[in-house]
């Protein structure tokens, strides 16, 4: 069977708020001559989809100013969203509930991640578009061995399970496919019951492979310091 989708039925979302834990005001903190946040509003702006659809998810003061330099719809976040937690879903992300009355699937967009390119954001959405997978999201593939919890070795992705003559080579082992938390796109009817992209069986949702280098995410102060100086680096070398 096909699913018929329509770009005019997703609407295209990034969320931010200030009161980041690791990284005081990390979306606003100085980043090169700019900031996370605007560098996040150039990218998504600069996308191949309806600007209508496009919406900027905040509450804070110093986010609502920024974003209002921008020809761009504001969703004004309450309080209670800006410091929820990602385990409530109709508090942390509540503008499904009014987006879902206008459109059928949402884009979110991970506005920590400076070096994720235009240009393979149109193609995670247009693989959506032409796919008959209602969700996908966007993964790393990695080639290297794990252990559990109980530190015993997975060997679930070994190539073959022969241990003599063992060489701890990544040539050895298949890919594992790890999430990037770069950008996900599904059904908001589902995330309305609380049910974020799928069952997480086989394609629910499809993965969309990105580049480690290009879903580089600043979680911490060390990685937004190597951010920075990369990021200076590729404005001075353009």
């Amino acid at each position: 069977y096909s699913i018929m989708k329509d770009i005019n039925d997703i609407c295209f979302i990034l969320s931010c708020r200030v009161n980041s834990t690791r990284i005081i005001k990390k979306m606003i903190r100085p980043f090169g001559e700019t900031n996370l946040f605007e560098i996040a509003i150039k990218k998504i702006l600069a996308l191949n989809v309806p600007k209508k659809n496009i919406y900027i998810a905040i509450g804070d003061k110093e986010l609502i100013d920024i974003a209002k330099k921008y020809d761009v719809n504001i969703f004004y976040r309450s309080d209670k969203s800006i410091n929820s937690s990602a385990l409530n879903i109709n508090e942390c992300f509540e503008w499904c509930n009014e987006f879902s009355k206008k459109f059928k699937y949402f884009f979110w967009m991970n506005g920590c991640q400076p070096f994720l390119k235009v240009d393979t954001i149109n193609k995670f959405i247009n693989t959506f578009i032409n796919s008959n997978n209602k969700s996908i999201i966007t993964v790393n593939k990695i080639k290297n061995y794990f252990w559990d919890n109980d530190k015993k070795l997975n060997k679930d992705n070994f190539i073959h399970n022969n241990m003599d003559n063992f060489a701890f080579n990544t040539k050895y082992v298949n890919p594992t496919y790890a999430a990037s938390h770069s950008m996900q796109l599904g059904l908001l009817s589902e995330l309305v019951n609380g049910t974020w992209l799928g069952t997480f069986e086989k394609d629910d949702p499809e993965l969309f492979f990105v580049e480690e280098e290009e879903s580089f995410d600043i979680d911490y102060p060390w990685q937004f310091e190597m951010a920075e100086l990369k990021y200076k680096n590729i404005i001075q070398n353009n």
